[in-house]
């Protein structure tokens, strides 16, 4: 949200093109907790051997019209065919985007972000929810580990910046 609008990025995203504001649409961005190299991408990024390339001008049409249907149906990103195969959580994270009621999922620019669009709040906030509680889990997991190894809670909360009731929370939760 560089410019606070909706905006077509071109280029490598340097590029950017006010459209046509986009207001009112539920959007939840879920980002791994893992780091994308862009360089990388582009670097491995083969345009010559995709058989599909996004539909930017029909897009555009959509946002002037306000279908939030139509947008969410023609969501593409390129940066994918790179990103995915090397990080399937990515693909975990749209498909858990869908099955929790998004309309449409999509990886950000490079990534790690995922994002799903929603036809209501009630939805989305369902979905945040839920993604909230199986993170909490996840830290959980992540603690149990480290007990294991020695750690104490107290030394757990410190390197995670987290007080120490938070983490003895996701040791309960799991």
């Amino acid at each position: 949200c560089i410019k606070k609008c909706t905006m077509l990025a071109e280029g490598i995203g340097e590029i950017l093109t006010p459209l046509t504001p986009l207001t009112g649409i539920p959007v939840l961005l879920i980002k791994p907790n893992i780091s994308i190299s862009t360089p990388y991408v582009y670097k491995h990024l083969k345009l010559n051997e995709l058989d599909y390339h996004p539909d930017n001008k029909a897009v555009i049409s959509y946002i002037k019209d306000n279908n939030i249907k139509k947008i969410a149906a023609s969501l593409s990103n390129v940066l994918e065919t790179v990103t995915i195969p090397e990080n399937p959580i990515i693909a975990e994270l749209k498909r858990y985007l869908t099955e929790s009621g998004a309309i449409g999922s999509l990886m950000s620019g490079s990534g790690p972000t995922t994002f799903g669009i929603f036809e209501n709040m009630e939805t989305a906030k369902k979905a945040y929810e839920k993604a909230y509680e199986e993170a909490d889990k996840e830290k959980g997991k992540v603690v149990i580990n480290l007990l294991e190894e020695g750690w104490t809670v107290e030394k757990i909360a410190m390197v995670l910046k987290e007080d120490v009731e938070t983490v003895k929370k996701w040791l309960q939760q799991t």
